[in-house]
This record gives C-alpha cells, structure tokens and sequence, in this order.
C-alpha cells in the first residue's frame, strides 16, 4: 500500500442511517483521487470499521459489492488488492499497440446488413425501458452467491454437469409461474434459454420452413425482423392496437394459409396495448379454426398499471396452439436475459433437441442464487415493490408531461411495460427538436439499443425504467418555449 496516513480513509461526511451507499462512494473516490493501480493493497475491513465507527457488517457489505462490481479483489490470506488499473496505468502503457483502423480493408459479405424493416420505423426512443439497476436485489443475491461459490469448492464433475443441466433452475422457474401468475404447467412442458434473438429463432424454425407465412403485429421490431429474413419467412403486418383488429386479422386468415401469429397482446410493441379478454378468446378460436400457433412474448409480466395484471393468452384453455415467451424478471441483467418458454411437452422436447452451445455463457453461481429466491418468494416481493414504484412514477411523469406540454402533444400511458407514448403534431420532426435540445447543453437520452428512423417522426417513445423527473422539466420547458413561437 503507498505511503499515506490512514485518515484518509475515514469519511469527514455526515452517514445517513443506512451508510452503506455513501461507503461506496467515499471508497471510489479515494481509489481513484490517491492514484492507485492495480494490486495496491488496501485497509483491511476491522481497520476501517475501527476508524469510521461503524460495524464491520456494513464494511464487509461494501466490499462486497466492489468485489462484485470489479474495484477491489480479495486474496485468502494476502488482504485486498485494488483490481482496476488508474489512470497513470492507463496514461503510461506503450504507444504501440492496437491502432484505431484496420491496416486491410476486409472483404465485403455477401449477407453483411442488417434487416429492413417491414414498417418503417416511425418514432423515436429516449429513455430506457429495462428496470434501472437500483431495483437489483443485489444484497441478498451477493449472499446467497457468496455461499454457493464455497460450495462448489468440493464440487465433484458430476454435480457440475448435473448444474449445468438446469433441472433445479428450470422446475424452481415452474413452480413461480405457476405459484405466481396461475400457469397450469405441466412437467416437461417449460424449458429455459438465453439470449432473445436466438431463442426467437430456434422457435421460429420448428414452426416454419422458407416460404411459409406468419402474421406479425410487431413490424418495427428490429431484431425480430432480423430473424424472420434469415429464415426466409413470409410474413403480413398486423397492430394489435388497431380498434379493427380481429375483423383484419379474420380476413387475412380466410385469405392466405397463415402458420404463425406473432402477438405481445400485454405490450404490443411498441404500443403498449392490451386485448380484452373477448379478443383474446376469439384470437384462440380463430387459432383452432384456422389450425395456427400464437407465439406470445411477454416482457414486462412484473408490471401492470390497471386493477389487475393481464391475463396471457398461455392461461387460457389454448389446446398447445400457445408457445409463450417471457423474460425471467426485469430485476437483474442475468434474469433479464433468461428467456422462459412454456409449450406443450412435445415441443419443449423438440426446443431441447437442438445442440447446447449456451452452458459456456451460464452462471451456475447465480443461477443457485436465484433458485433460492424464486423459491423463497423473494423475487416477486422485490418485482412487487419495483411495480409500485414504477406506477407512481409514470402517474408523476404523465402529470409533468401534461402541465408542459399538454397543449401540444397527446400523453399515452401504457397499462403495463415501462415506457409510455408522446404523439406531438404531423408538422412536428422530433429529431430536429432533440438536435435543438443538444444545443441548449441538454444531453438527450437515446436508448442506444434503439434504431433512429431515417425519415421525419412525430411520435415518441418515452421510456421511464430509470427516473428522473428533473431530467424531464427541463427539456419539456424548451420544447413547449420553441413550440409557442
């Protein structure tokens, strides 16, 4: 460790009641305001409990989470060590190395873009849609993870094979669906995967060969646009928020030999919509009549606004025409990536069939974490308190939104999701006023997983997984100044 006095690591800072985030805080700083590089020793968790009065819990839950989050590693025996190089590393390491450009120009690849979208796309999307990282249950997950890494210290080959099999993953996320949100799901007929896109597409491809045709109610969907040209399928565009809906849907499918629905009817992306209960038995009917699969996505389970959550199309007496998708929970990154697939048996056994390239990206650690809050409960008190948040939230959002810009915009709130709809005037190009936004130092938040459309837009996608509402009164102000001139 350099040569400094300890006092610098006592905090002067008044400490809320709960220190534990202002630790954090002091502690990064310190890191980085003393210059310290990788391996440099740091105080020990007794010495810094001593000198700022505090338990050694509370320490030990801050280097915790930097352990977690990659500032600070610990070595048995040895102290902690910071893990993250400073900025005289980064300032000092040789000139000659990776260059910013290729030294060769590549060839070009025959399949080397992206898919167009069937509808082009016809809004922005600012703001983020996924749960801010503040909703993590990162405490009781760092808990739990920290007990089954000192279990798989004896772990023998076959309990890690046996892990990696997902049984206990896969029947701790049954029992939640069913103990949760009333899913009659039998043995054998849900499996788990990851990563959306891929998912999408072994479904996709059980059901469909090249030249097949399936309705699609969610035509700006990028990635899903992506997947339905590289399998080759015929597809016809449908919005499920369209008040005439069912009558389209019926012609199309008196027409044309249709295979497939793809349907979010709790978020119709990206309207945010949901069917009634009458549409959605007369959606089952027509599957039954016209002998097609209804693939349902669902994101946002956790979150709904009205007196009730929704109720999927997979609850509902289906006959196996429902193959439903969900994310596991909004409520960490790892959950967010599970992908959820509830089907009848044979086609999870088919799902299952395919080649098991994902175990290599599979946390088994965290995975054990989760199996004990699903089981526990704890996952869905968490989602719980989030959804209450979050509905207060988007009431505080609609309220500002309204008082500013009411004049001259239409506020959609969205029954469930986190993201809700701003419709501004056709003459209205809201790339031009999120340039002129930048031109008043006010930095806009992109979503930069979002496509920006190429043409003039006049709708907006308002996402509010993360809040604040000062970063709102401010832009809306000079929008409503500008619009009034």
């Amino acid at each position: 460790m350099k040569n400094f006095d300890l006092s610098v690591w006592k905090m002067q800072e008044p400490r809320d009641k709960n220190p534990g985030y202002q630790f954090q805080e002091f502690f990064v700083h310190n890191i980085i305001s003393l210059g310290l590089g990788q391996e440099e020793k740091l105080p020990s968790q007794r010495v810094l409990a001593r000198l700022n009065g505090v338990s050694l819990k509370t320490i030990q839950r801050v280097y915790s989470t930097l352990t977690v989050t990659g500032w600070i590693k610990t070595v048995p025996g040895s102290g902690t060590f910071v893990a993250r190089e400073s900025e005289w590393q980064k300032q000092n390491l040789p000139s000659k190395g990776f260059a910013t450009q290729l030294p060769l120009s590549l060839p070009e690849l025959p399949n080397a873009r992206s898919a167009e979208l069937a509808v082009p796309q016809n809004f922005i999307t600012i703001g983020i849609d996924t749960l801010s990282p503040a909703f993590c249950p990162l405490t009781s997950l760092v808990r739990s993870m920290k007990y089954y890494q000192n279990k798989y210290k004896t772990a023998t080959q076959i309990q890690h094979v046996t892990d990696l099999l997902g049984l206990e993953f896969r029947e701790a996320i049954r029992n939640y669906f069913q103990d949760m949100y009333a899913f009659r799901l039998n043995p054998g007929t849900l499996d788990f995967s990851f990563d959306r896109a891929a998912t999408l597409k072994r479904i996709l491809a059980l059901l469909l060969v090249e030249g097949d045709e399936m309705i699609n109610t969610a035509p700006q969907d990028p990635a899903l646009a992506q997947v339905i040209e590289e399998l080759g399928i015929c597809q016809q565009d449908l919005n499920s928020s369209d008040p005439d809906f069912m009558a389209r849907l019926e012609a199309m499918l008196k027409t044309s030999s249709i295979r497939v629905l793809y349907i979010r009817p709790q978020c119709s992306y990206p309207e945010g919509s949901n069917l009634s209960a009458e549409d959605c038995t007369r959606v089952l009917e027509l599957a039954k009549t016209y002998h097609f699969y209804i693939i349902e996505e669902d994101e946002y389970h956790e979150f709904w606004y009205e007196e009730q959550p929704f109720k999927p199309l997979a609850r509902y007496d289906h006959e196996g025409h429902v193959i439903y998708m969900a994310v596991l929970s909004q409520l960490s990154v790892y959950m967010r990536n599970t992908m959820v697939v509830c089907a009848c048996k044979e086609f999870i056994d088919l799902l299952r069939s395919g080649p098991k390239k994902s175990y290599i990206f599979r946390d088994l650690i965290e995975e054990k974490a989760i199996v004990e809050m699903l089981k526990s409960g704890e996952i869905w008190r968490h989602a719980k308190i989030a959804r209450g948040v979050k509905t207060e939230e988007q009431v505080r959002l609609i309220f500002t939104l309204t008082g500013i810009l009411g004049n001259f915009s239409e506020i959609r709130p969205s029954s469930s999701g986190l993201s809700l709809w701003l419709v501004f005037p056709e003459s209205v190009n809201l790339m031009e006023e999120m340039q002129f936004l930048g031109g008043h130092n006010i930095g806009v938040p992109f979503d930069p997983g979002a496509k920006v459309p190429d043409a003039p837009c006049h709708y907006m996608r308002l996402g509010f997984g993360t809040f604040n509402e000062d970063e709102v009164i401010g832009p809306a102000r000079l929008l409503r100044g500008r619009f009034e001139t």
